[in-house]
């Protein structure tokens, strides 16, 4: 399955309750990271790890989904529970594999647009 990280920012409302220790037994997402590894399962995914970034207010994932569409419907789900202000979903390529793969890829492509006219920015 392909890996994802997850940035998800949360409502003030949300921060504030978990600063004031406001949740109920269980429902911490920082303390309970069971909860959070059944939510993924729940749409077919396997969690990894979570961190907090404290620059930005925002938690953060590795996860793998099955595809796209599963992973891309947490950005509408969570926002409509009212967990979530904003998600940010980035695909994570695996090193060298996937990551050679691409700049191969990227390398083909590029002699074509030449050809085509577009114009390359420094080449």
């Amino acid at each position: 399955m392909p890996f994802y990280l997850i940035q998800e920012s949360m409502p003030s409302e949300v921060w504030k309750a978990l600063v004031e220790g406001n949740f109920s037994k269980g429902s911490n997402p920082l303390t309970n990271p069971e909860r959070l590894k059944k939510g993924f399962e729940l749409i077919g995914g396997r969690h990894h790890s979570s961190w907090l970034s404290c620059v930005n207010c925002e938690l953060i994932h590795i996860v793998e989904m099955p595809n796209n569409i599963e992973v891309t419907s947490l950005t509408l789900v969570n926002p409509a529970r009212g967990n979530t202000d904003a998600m940010r979903i980035s695909p994570l390529l695996s090193l060298p594999e996937e990551g050679v793969s691409v700049l191969s890829k990227a390398s083909s492509i590029l002699p074509k647009a030449k050809e085509r006219g577009y114009k390359i920015k420094g080449v």
